[in-house]
């Protein structure tokens, strides 16, 4: 698991090796885990890092994740997944907060000086549109500081870490075979 202090460079992972001998529950549990430990350590970072990239990487371990389940779902008929509805807030928040942090590092700032210096010297609109850049771009870093407490907020209820411990749980007790090294 991740500490609160990695960065996301030190986190990327190496997919598993899987020898050919390996059953497909096995594989599952060795390509499920992964996805699903990249998730929690991204949300375990989350918890303290402002980073931007961090929110992004979660999102994409949850879609790996969700993508890798329906792949091996055939597989895995037996196996009842854990319901995952408690975690639709975290993960709307988290698509939210993405929004944001696009907004204000990659969409905003390409279009600024196309805003703010776009009126053919008239300082007054200039002037006019740099302050209205401006709240519009305060109005923005409150909205994303706020989002991104709520994300946190989601992080420590108690019914999201159970559904996620439980989530784990169910990921590592799906081949109930010994692991193919």
């Amino acid at each position: 698991m991740f500490d609160r202090k990695t960065s996301v460079d030190k986190q990327s992972v190496d997919p598993p090796t899987l020898p050919s001998e390996c059953s497909v529950k096995v594989v599952a549990t060795k390509v499920l885990g992964e996805m699903l430990r990249q998730f929690t350590g991204q949300l375990t970072v989350l918890r303290s890092s402002d980073d931007t990239e961090v929110v992004h990487q979660a999102r994409v371990a949850w879609r790996r994740f969700k993508t890798d389940l329906s792949l091996f779902k055939p597989a895995l008929h037996d196996a009842q997944t854990p319901s995952l509805t408690l975690l639709q807030p975290l993960l709307e928040g988290l698509g939210a907060l993405r929004d944001l942090d696009v907004a204000l590092t990659e969409t905003l700032p390409h279009w600024r000086s196309s805003y703010t210096d776009s009126s053919p010297n008239v300082s007054t609109v200039q002037d006019w549109r740099r302050r209205a850049w401006r709240q519009m771009s305060q109005a923005l870093q409150r909205s994303a500081a706020e989002q991104r407490r709520s994300v946190r907020r989601e992080l420590q209820r108690a019914d999201v870490v159970a559904t996620l411990l439980a989530l784990t749980a169910w990921v590592d007790g799906l081949s109930g075979e010994s692991p193919c090294e």
